[in-house]
């Protein structure tokens, strides 16, 4: 009688492919034993959209003598809720836990009543495999398997760690044997190689940190990007911990663009670079970028305070190194954003601040902050007492990880403080709403952008009332700062752009360097420059303005006028985005956005606003010349004379 195994992956991308559950089953199949004993089936949803009740219901209804769950500390909440109820309604059943969450604390997770649960410790495949042999035998003695933990008489028992596997090709590619269907599966992780060198004290990327690199070759890999080519996949995620740490991933990120060449897909490739070798990541980033690969490219940094680097057993890339990255892409309209955490031990709220605001003079195109997660397993949780860490539960759908809320050098407030600086440097700099005035008031000593940053928060802290003041202090109240927080500010400021606008106005003439002339022109600026999330369909300016002329409004761009004497920094304040050389200036927004339906659910309206907002670079607007036409200040005021119309050229 055949017995049935599924596999229980709960992520947070939704349609994607089950690596985990998927190298599982295609290294035990090599068993003939297994493989003619056993069926599987793979059970795929997201924390999001699925209730301890519906996961539940699913598992019974599919009947399998064992369940696979992997482990993360964004589902390990869900899985205990449904665990606690199948272990009662499925006792003649067999269920094992893995991943990087539950790895090392049997003691946490298993039930010395429920000697049905097992937990394995480790790379799962070898052990995974052992495990169902042992239950294909009949009477299982699972203290022939290495890896393993489990309760046997009353006793936990775990036996010798298995060993690392150091040619990964013994693992059969579940890509190329057929076990994701390229209908259902939209997104499709690959690795091409296990462990991290480095050992942050805040991740355990893998369960191998500090561990030496294993590689898939290089031969497979190309195989399964053809796959992910050939069938269309959307969106290709190499989950490797360093991307460009090993020098062949030039030549396989040249590939992958080849293959997007070819066969038009996959449309997008997400990764996390390597933190040593920036020249080869910037490269790699280059390539990505030139084949219409890359959203947004991570720079990952988590702080510039060298006393927290070291307390966090990390070591960022040289300044320099960095300065040219950001140069570079910066050059090239590449979106990219500077990841950092808060409060990580070390770090005060000055020290916070004040790496934003070095980072900004240093050119950073957007910054994104993860709050600081203890998780099982990571060197924090061991010094958690001498770094006064103090935590609360995560209010995230599903997860079981604490959220750091004060250290030593950060009480209470201090950790508000500092999420309310980070979403004023998110609405100002990010989503490019003082971006210009920015740069200016620092050229000319007038305010620093942190001294702009911190007296935007003590703006919206004045009138806690206001929508978007309101909107922050719910998010940093549920310590939830995710795609849908981020979305929802971002879509406040696209569907209620006049009201910003009024709010963004009443707040820069309130501040002491408004007589500055320049100042304001650079504010009229930035209301014109600020991003179309999504397709353009403004009729008229958004302002009265003052220091530069509105010549015309056509569909989707405004046709302006600045004085002369500014367009030299204005060209070096809006980057790549820039090619005009004299007036008259076309802004052109269309840039190939969506159109917004306002039936759409809006929750569907945040989402597509935090992927419009992470490729700032790319939506923000052309600066253009306009090819020598007259147009007629939409203000009234007198013509601006060119030397072309505007019909000669199909624009009216």
């Amino acid at each position: 009688m055949q017995k049935k195994t599924i596999f229980v992956t709960l992520d947070i991308l939704p349609q994607v492919s089950p690596l985990a559950g998927g190298y599982l089953q295609v290294y035990a199949c090599q068993d003939a034993e297994i493989r003619d004993t056993w069926e599987f089936e793979q059970y795929v949803n997201t924390v999001q959209k699925v209730t301890p009740a519906q996961l539940t219901a699913a598992m019974l209804k599919a009947e399998a003598d064992v369940y696979a769950f992997s482990c993360y500390a964004w589902n390990m909440g869900l899985v205990k809720e449904a665990l606690s109820v199948l272990l009662e309604a499925k006792p003649r059943a067999h269920f094992i836990l893995g991943g990087p969450q539950v790895m090392n604390y049997a003691h946490k997770y298993l039930d010395p009543n429920h000697e049905n649960l097992a937990l394995c410790n480790g790379e799962g495949e070898k052990t995974f495999r052992n495990y169902l042999k042992e239950l294909t035998a009949g009477k299982p003695d699972f203290s022939h398997v290495q890896g393993l933990s489990f309760h046997q008489d009353g006793k936990l028992f775990t036996t010798k760690a298995e060993e690392r596997i150091k040619d990964l090709d013994e693992i059969p590619s579940p890509i190329l044997n057929g076990l994701f269907d390229p209908a259902v599966c939209t997104s499709v992780f690959m690795e091409t190689n296990r462990g991290c060198p480095f050992t942050c004290h805040y991740c355990y990327w893998g369960g191998a940190i500090g561990a030496k690199v294993n590689k898939f070759s290089e031969e497979r890999i190309r195989e399964e990007l053809l796959w992910i080519a050939r069938h269309r996949i959307y969106n290709v995620i190499l989950v490797d911990a360093n991307w460009g740490i090993l020098p062949r991933d030039t030549d396989l990120s040249k590939y992958l663009a080849q293959c997007r060449k070819q066969y038009g897909a996959p449309y997008m490739v997400g990764f996390s670079g390597s933190k040593n070798t920036p020249e080869r990541v910037a490269e790699i980033t280059s390539i990505f970028y030139d084949a219409g690969l890359l959203l947004n490219h991570t720079i990952s940094l988590q702080t510039m305070q060298d006393t927290t680097l070291e307390m966090v057993g990390r070591q960022n890339i040289r300044t320099d190194a960095y300065l040219k990255m950001q140069e570079q892409m910066n050059s090239k309209g590449i979106s990219s954003h500077i990841e950092l955490i808060w409060p990580l031990p070390g770090e005060t709220l000055a020290s916070f601040i004040d790496g934003v605001n070095r980072l900004c003079g240093l050119g950073a195109d957007m910054f994104f902050c993860h709050p600081l997660y203890l998780i099982n397993n990571i060197e924090l949780i061991n010094r958690r007492e001498a770094y006064g860490l103090i935590t609360e539960s995560s209010a995230v759908v599903g997860s079981e990880a604490e959220v750091v809320v004060q250290t030593n050098e950060v009480n209470y407030d201090d950790y508000l403080e500092g999420w309310r600086f980070m979403f004023a440097t998110i609405i100002l700099h990010n989503l490019r709403s003082t971006y210009c005035l920015a740069k200016y008031l620092k050229a000319a000593g007038l305010e620093t952008h942190d001294g702009l940053f911190s007296k935007f928060v003590q703006f919206l802290k004045a009138d806690p009332d206001l929508p978007l003041a309101a909107i922050i202090e719910e998010a940093i109240e549920s310590k939830i700062v995710d795609v849908q927080t981020l979305g929802q500010i971002a879509y406040y400021l696209y569907i209620s752009r006049k009201e910003f606008d009024d709010l963004l106005w009443r707040f820069v003439s309130s501040q002491p360097w408004w007589q500055d002339q320049t100042a304001r022109l650079c504010f009229e600026i930035d209301l014109l420059n600020r991003p179309q999330l999504y397709s353009p369909n403004f009729t008229e300016a958004p302002f009265s303005f003052l220091h530069l002329k509105v010549l015309k409004v056509l569909p989707g761009e405004y046709v302006v006028e600045i004085p002369e004497s500014f367009l030299p920094s204005l060209r070096s304040y809006l980057g790549a985005k820039a090619s005009f050389q004299a007036n008259p200036i076309r802004i052109n927004h269309r840039q190939k956005q969506f159109p917004h339906h306002p039936s759409a659910n809006v929750e569907d309206c945040w989402l597509h606003c935090y992927y419009s907002a992470f490729t700032i670079a790319q939506v923000s607007p052309s600066w253009l010349d306009s090819m020598g036409r007259t147009y007629l200040a939409a203000s009234g005021s007198e013509p601006a004379l060119i030397t072309a119309t505007l019909r000669d050229n199909g624009l009216i």
